[in-house]
């Protein structure tokens, strides 16, 4: 319990106002929308019950105080008459796989870096579907903005590009973008030739090739001649004729694996 006569001990509803954060003000109908906030609570002789620290003694009624409040300085850094910055996108219809995206970028009535406002440089946002997706310094007008996107899914949605100056004064472009990713590739999971078999056999003279392992297609040939192909198969087996002396190769089609059989 507060005693009456102080205006925080009073009996008042929460109580907000809308300032801005650049002059940190109260905003006013020039005030940009990026540059409002909301601020509850703002004025402090509404809550303060310390006459030590800046609370006063409720001498007016509620209606005054509310009077006094709306007196307080008003934003002298934003004018009805201001350009804000523009911003125009340049974006493929589809980005398939990846693709450049570039936005390029002039101030308005205000530079985009300012060096009253440092807390607030110019910034290039580009967002998709409402998600950004890049975001850039900017502080030279004209400017260009350039970045690579590369897409996690398929689909299609609104890209936009936002460029915001040293006051928080905006300027929009947008475009409609479709986007699509390449198939997932399935992991190849194959293991070493092995069991590599050459069985002579009948007349004229055959000779039947087994093995296991490996990655089709695969050919077999001769060590000591490797121009003379006896059988390219995607089997893990094959027969030939006319196989000359010296051995016989198998390869497999990743050229991971080599493996020499003697008959």
């Amino acid at each position: 319990l507060y005693p009456g006569y102080y205006i925080g001990g009073s009996s008042k509803a929460t109580t907000s106002s809308t300032t801005d954060k650049v002059s940190g003000t109260v905003a006013t109908s020039c005030t940009p929308p990026f540059a409002k906030q909301t601020v509850t609570n703002g004025n402090a002789s509404f809550w303060n019950v310390d006459t030590f620290s800046g609370g006063k003694a409720n001498l007016v009624s509620a209606s005054a105080a509310a009077s006094s409040a709306a007196a307080a300085p008003q934003d002298d850094v934003h004018n009805c008459n201001d350009a804000p910055p523009s911003v125009t996108l340049t974006a493929p219809t589809t980005c398939d796989t990846s693709c450049t995206i570039t936005a390029t970028v002039s101030q308005g009535t205000h530079a985009f870096s300012d060096g009253q406002y440092p807390q607030f440089p110019g910034m290039v946002t580009f967002t998709l579907n409402g998600q950004e997706i890049h975001t850039q310094p900017v502080s030279e007008s004209p400017s260009t903005v350039s970045f690579t996107y590369n897409p996690t899914e398929s689909g299609s949605g609104n890209l936009v590009a936002t460029v915001t100056d040293s006051v928080l004064y905006q300027g929009t472009d947008s475009a409609t973008l479709n986007f699509t990713v390449p198939p997932k590739q399935t992991a190849e999971v194959s293991s070493p030739i092995g069991n590599f078999v050459a069985k002579k056999k009948g007349n004229p003279t055959t000779f039947d090739f087994s093995w296991d392992g490996g990655v089709a297609p695969f050919s077999v040939f001769s060590t000591t001649t490797p121009a003379m192909v006896y059988c390219t198969t995607p089997a893990q087996n094959c027969s030939a004729i006319g196989v000359l002396a010296g051995g016989v190769t198998l390869k497999d089609s990743k050229n991971s694996v080599v493996k020499t059989g003697t008959y």
